[in-house]
């Protein structure tokens, strides 16, 4: 009965270690559920019986890829000149996109067909977001002017994941202009758009 029940948890973390390890290797289109169950030495019924089919497994490599990103940027120390912070928590997504290319491409590539993250990945992808923002808000709270509000530094989380999102993609597809690929041209532009853009009220014109 113990054996019975140690099988499918084992099942499921070498399955998915196979289906990483195909992605990396071979990229998203051959991520099969013929193919992975090949590898692992076993039938098609395993993947629907532990994910409920190749979505299911897509889902769980989504979420394992976006863990690994939230976990890079966690381990970026949190220092006392928070601009600094945000310009190592940039090369750290560049450095975790470089290094795992093929699960970049599917955590923001859309690259398998007919697949769309179900609500619990998108929690775990939020996750990340919410590491830029308090370290955004850290930025905003060290300028003594005004301070930020959380609206504030959600907003400068977002420019700053754009446009480090932008750069790598570009990046990784091989279009950035010739030397803008090196990580301190990275960081000076990442650093350019770290200064927090000056406040107006709604009524003022811009």
């Amino acid at each position: 009965m113990g054996v019975t029940r140690r099988g499918p948890a084992v099942g499921r973390d070498r399955v998915l270690a196979e289906a990483a390890a195909m992605l990396e290797e071979e990229g998203p289109d051959q991520l099969t559920t013929r193919r992975i169950a090949e590898r692992v030495g076993a039938s098609t019924q395993l993947i629907y019986t532990l994910f409920g089919g190749k979505n299911g497994l897509i889902d769980a490599l989504y979420r394992e890829g976006f863990r690994s990103l939230t976990q890079s940027l966690s381990q970026v120390p949190v220092t006392d000149r928070p601009e600094q912070d945000l310009v190592a928590l940039g090369l750290a997504y560049r450095e975790n996109a470089l290094r795992r290319p093929a699960f970049y491409g599917l955590m923001f590539g859309h690259s398998v067909a007919g697949y769309t993250p179900a609500e619990e990945s998108r929690r775990t992808a939020a996750g990340a977001y919410a590491v830029l923002v308090e370290a955004s808000g850290r930025l905003l709270a060290a300028d003594d002017a005004h301070g930020g509000t959380a609206e504030e530094a959600r907003e400068v989380a977002l420019h700053l994941w754009a446009t480090v999102h932008g750069m790598v993609s570009l990046e990784l597809a091989g279009m950035l202009p010739s030397g803008l690929g090196s990580e301190l041209r990275f960081a000076r532009h990442v650093r350019a758009i770290c200064a927090p853009a000056p406040r107006h009220r709604d009524d003022e014109p811009l």
